[in-house]
């Protein structure tokens, strides 16, 4: 979200809290559903990356060729894999799957349709991932094979010159805010759920704060205003020697 703001001009110090006070009052409103529909309808801001892709004009032997080809030999392929499976595969989604079910009050009768809400989004997620991948190596990765791709600048600024300066902050940024409002809800969500079950607090987003429910409610808010502040000075904490980091 930081580098979000940073593409347009504003600071962290600005989009960070503002981020945490969205989420926190997101959580608070009393409403499961509400919460789930505002998460998916932010969510589907990664479909602008869809629109890059269009625009970078992949070739379609390249596709197919891409698609067909699996170099096991390349050290760089395989690290490339193993950190999609480790990026993925999660336990703690999971967690947040099961609390979300019984927040959701399903009836056995409902989880056929469930399983298929689970698999169209594992579908969908997934393409979104090759859709990033396409748009990258039919624009940087033919042309300027060594660009850093290491934070929401860079990725902007390396389409550029393929996109034009505003279409590419304007598609990276909206599909980058919704990646990260969504996955910032879910991970605060299936601590606090976590938490909550395993020592036996209410926990239910369909009650408003109350003294019944006020640790959980307290858990959420702890859990995303720290995460939300350990990232704050990034630009600091990346300047320091890697072994005072470590």
């Amino acid at each position: 979200m930081a580098g979000v703001g940073e593409l347009f001009g504003i600071s962290k110090w600005v989009t960070v809290p503002t981020t945490t006070a969205f989420l926190v009052g997101l959580a608070f409103t009393g409403s499961y559903r509400r919460a789930e529909r505002i998460g998916i309808a932010i969510g589907l801001a990664e479909l602008a990356f869809v629109a890059a892709m269009v625009l970078a004009h992949p070739k379609v032997g390249d596709l197919l060729h891409g698609f067909a080809t699996f170099p096991f030999h390349n050290t760089q392929y395989v690290y490339l894999l193993a950190a999609n499976i480790g990026a993925v595969i999660m336990p703690w989604m999971i967690f947040y799957q099961q609390s979300a079910v019984v927040q959701r009050k399903l009836a056995v009768t409902a989880m056929r349709q469930a399983r298929w809400d689970t698999a169209v989004g594992t579908v969908l997620t997934q393409g979104i991932m090759i859709v990033v991948v396409i748009t990258l190596a039919a624009t940087v990765g033919r042309k300027d094979t060594g660009a850093a791709l290491d934070n929401v600048g860079q990725i902007a600024g390396a389409l550029d010159p393929f996109l034009g300066s505003g279409t590419s902050r304007i598609l990276v940024g909206a599909s980058i805010l919704g990646g990260a409002l969504v996955a910032a809800l879910v991970v605060s969500l299936a601590g606090s759920w976590g938490i909550a079950e395993v020592l036996g607090w209410k926990h239910s987003l369909d009650e408003r704060i109350s003294r019944r429910n006020l640790k959980f409610y307290v858990t959420y808010a702890f859990s995303t205003s720290s995460a939300r502040c350990w990232c704050w000075p990034a630009s600091t904490w990346s300047a320091w020697p890697s072994t005072a980091r470590s």
